[in-house]
């Protein structure tokens, strides 16, 4: 479970590094994952064990979030991972709440702010 969190870790960080090559050039984060338009794309894994989606994109900030489906689905205390970036600040929880040990997959992000 560990590693397939780290994947979809992996891919949060892609999408962020997408979202600031985007923001560099426009007014806002970009909302339109994988349309043309928006220069993003959203990488689902062909693993299958998260869905991956942006939650949400302002002029400040936005939000991705890797949801567990398949047999990852089982992970219930880091069945929903999120990175987001508001004001600058990059932020990654997993859950409703931070578990000590979805915590730990996510801290290996250096600009976790915890």
């Amino acid at each position: 479970r560990r590693s397939r969190r780290a994947e979809a870790i992996t891919l949060l960080n892609q999408i962020s590094q997408e979202q600031e090559r985007w923001r560099a050039n426009n007014s806002t984060y970009a909302l339109a994952a994988s349309s043309p338009a928006s220069g993003i794309s959203v990488p689902n894994p062909s693993s299958g064990y998260y869905t991956l989606s942006i939650a949400s994109a302002s002029a400040t900030g936005h939000q991705a979030t890797a949801t567990a489906a398949g047999a990852q689905a089982s992970d219930t205390n880091c069945a929903v991972l999120r990175l987001a970036v508001a004001a600058g600040n990059v932020d990654s929880l997993a859950g409703p709440s931070i578990h000590g040990h979805c915590r730990r997959v996510a801290g290996a992000r250096a600009a976790v702010v915890q």
